[in-house]
C-alpha cells in the first residue's frame, strides 16, 4: 500500500486528482482485495458488509467470483455519495434491522461517503459497526475507521 501511495503522490501533489489516481489503482489490485477480506473476516463479527461505487462494484464482482461464502452478505449502493448523491434504497432487499454492518470503501478523507451510509443504516434500525478503507488521508484520528495505509501517520 506504501508504493501505492507513494507512486501516486510523485504523480499527483494531492488533491482529488490524487484520490482518483489511488482509487483507480486500488480497483485493479486483487490481492490488496483479498487482503481486505481476509483483515475484515478476521477480525469482524458482522451480517452484511456494504460498498459503494465504482470501487464496490470491483470489489462486489471479486467477491461473488472469489469468496462464495460472502455472496449472501453483500449489499452494493451507488457511487458518487461524497458529491450528494442520494443513496439507492437497499433496506427494501436486505432486512438490516438490529443486523452488524461493516461498510468497506477505497479511501476515508471527510468521511461524507461513510456518514451517508452510516445514516441509511441507523435509519432502517441497523448498526454500523465500523468502516475498512484502503487508504486513509483524513486529518483526525477516527477509531471506528480502520486503514491498510493512514496519511498521517508517514507524512
Amino acid at each position: 500500500m506504501k508504493s501505492l501511495v507513494n507512486e501516486c503522490l510523485i504523480e499527483h501533489e494531492g488533491g482529488e486528482s490524487f484520490f482518483d489516481a489511488v482509487d483507480e489503482k486500488l480497483r485493479d489490485d486483487e490481492k490488496l482485495i483479498n487482503m481486505m477480506i481476509d483483515k475484515v473476516k478476521e477480525n469482524e463479527d458482522f451480517d452484511y458488509i456494504i460498498v459503494s461505487g465504482k470501487f464496490g462494484s470491483v470489489f462486489y464482482e471479486y467477491c461473488f467470483n472469489y469468496h462464495n461464502d460472502l455472496k449472501e452478505k453483500l449489499i452494493l449502493v451507488n457511487g458518487g455519495l461524497r458529491k450528494d448523491n442520494v443513496i439507492t434504497s437497499f433496506w427494501e432487499n436486505f432486512n438490516i434491522q438490529n443486523k452488524r454492518i461493516v461498510f468497506i470503501d477505497d479511501s476515508y478523507y471527510l468521511g461524507r461517503t461513510r456518514n451517508k451510509i452510516k445514516e441509511a443504516i441507523e435509519n432502517n434500525q441497523g448498526n454500523l459497526i465500523c468502516t475498512y478503507v484502503f487508504y486513509d488521508g483524513s486529518k483526525d484520528l477516527d477509531n471506528t475507521v480502520h486503514s491498510f495505509y493512514r496519511y498521517y501517520d508517514f507524512h
